[in-house]
């Protein structure tokens, strides 16, 4: 965890939040103008517990998100109240996580949960799922004068519909000699060309540690077409991915070799990399 965890400081992003830090009652997130508006210690107006019936995209394990959002929207995008923000491990198919939103204007809002399984998520108020994530919602729910009990159940895989999706999934270990510490996002992208030409897809796991052979983390691609592609994949070790200039620099872990993988329609194939190399 960032070393301001403890705090609610403008620093805080999302998985920097200690389990039970209290997020601002509005929802909008802890900043210094807001810190005191805080009303999680108020008697909740909402609040319940957090399963999962679906398999995990990936480990499980991430930021846990509960909020009540502006009615209509297709999919999370502005988060008005929400719960603390927990870094939760759902790997466990019992697993059972307790939340609570307090400090609510009274009135109709859609209620969403999902798990940011690849750690990736924007920072709130614009927060919501990516590939990869365990997310429930829409759920109606009326908030007025009296608490409710609201129970969610995280039922599906952001990215995958059906019982048969498309994709590539696979761990990710490294050999590679260290420059930095081995800790950061990894971006994993397919290529349609020899990369970094021909980009088709490309996805981002944040906070992962592969500072060690005996450390791994798991990506997902879906929803492209099928065929042959170039997996490339790298840990951003420093940590200074750049838009405007995507891909690894110096002392980023990356795989020597290029690794041609197939996509098959209805299937989603394994494809596990090694990164053996500091660029």
């Amino acid at each position: 965890a960032a070393p301001d965890q403890a705090s609610d400081g403008a620093g805080d992003t999302p998985g920097d939040v200690a389990p039970g830090e209290a997020m601002a009652g509005d929802g909008l997130g802890d900043t210094g103008a807001d810190a005191g508006a805080d009303t999680t210690a108020s008697t909740p107006q909402i609040s319940g517990f957090v399963t999962r019936s679906v398999a995990p995209g990936l480990d499980g394990r991430g930021p846990l998100y509960v909020g009540l959002f502006v009615s209509g929207f297709p999919t999370p995008a502005f988060m008005l109240f929400n719960a603390p923000v927990m870094v939760t491990d759902m790997s466990d198919p019992g697993a059972k996580i307790p939340y609570a939103i307090s400090g609510v204007t009274p009135g109709t809002y859609d209620l969403w949960a999902f798990l940011d399984d690849n750690a990736n998520s924007l920072p709130v108020p614009l927060v919501g799922p990516d590939v990869g994530d365990m997310i429930a919602g829409p759920f109606t729910v009326t908030i007025g004068s009296t608490p409710i009990t609201k129970d969610v159940d995280l039922a599906k895989v952001e990215g995958i519909t059906g019982q048969t999706p498309t994709g590539l999934r696979g761990s990710v270990t490294s050999t590679a000699p260290l420059v930095h510490d081995g800790k950061g996002p990894l971006y994993v992208s397919l290529h349609s060309q020899i990369p970094p030409a021909g980009e088709v897809a490309i996805v981002s796991i944040g906070g992962v540690d592969i500072s060690s052979p005996f450390r791994k983390d798991i990506y997902l691609i879906t929803q492209v077409a099928p065929g042959n592609y170039y997996l490339r994949v790298f840990l951003d070790d420093n940590e200074n991915y750049n838009l405007l200039a995507p891909g690894p620099d110096k002392g980023d872990l990356i795989h020597g070799q290029a690794i041609q993988v197939r996509v098959e329609n209805n299937k989603i194939n394994v494809q596990d990399v090694v990164l053996d190399k500091a660029l």
